[in-house]
């Protein structure tokens, strides 16, 4: 899945923070936030290596978003 936003055309915003996290919101201002989980954050943070990426990032692509994501 992909939200079709670029930084080159000016439609992301990147800023520091402790969580990756993104904000969508439509023209008529609703929003809706996404936080990735801090146990995946830390997970990813301790286990991942050049030698497992590829096998880690598909077993997070079968776990459910909610098992990963917070719906802020």
């Amino acid at each position: 899945m992909s939200s079709g936003c670029t930084i080159g055309k000016g439609n992301l915003t990147i800023l520091s923070g402790k969580l990756p996290k993104v904000r969508f919101s439509n023209n008529e201002g609703k929003q809706v936030e996404i936080l990735l989980r801090e146990s995946i954050k830390n997970d990813i943070d301790t286990t991942v290596n050049e030698e497992n990426i590829i096998a880690y990032s598909e077993e997070l692509f079968q776990k459910p978003d909610t098992e990963l994501f917070e719906i802020l």
